[in-house]
């Protein structure tokens, strides 16, 4: 029987893979916080609506109990979006379709 079929490599398998998954987890989070950072340039680029942004990420942060400005470490860690903060801080970068 290969090694592969042999039901108590299971529990290395599934340690591998965990440990696979820890190692990568930061990487597909960062790639999901550029993501989010461009859909979120887009919308006010588009729209214009920097009011309305704000006010819909605050009371967001309001209802999850979000932290709004989290270490960095956890974020590089675990945050798969951007944090409150930094969102907010984009609609005073982002110019509109207007111009201001």
């Amino acid at each position: 029987m290969p090694a592969y079929a042999d039901p108590a490599a299971l529990p290395l398998f599934m340690f591998v893979l965990m440990a696979f998954g820890l190692l990568l987890s930061p990487a597909q989070n960062a790639l999901s916080r550029y993501f989010e950072r461009q859909c979120d340039r887009y919308a006010l680029m588009r729209t214009g609506l920097r009011d309305a942004y704000r006010s819909a990420f605050q009371k967001l942060a309001r209802l999850n109990k979000a932290d709004p400005d989290p270490h960095p470490l956890v974020v590089w860690f675990f945050e798969d979006h951007p944090p409150i903060r930094e969102r907010l801080r984009l609609a005073d970068t982002v110019q509109s379709p207007s111009g201001g």
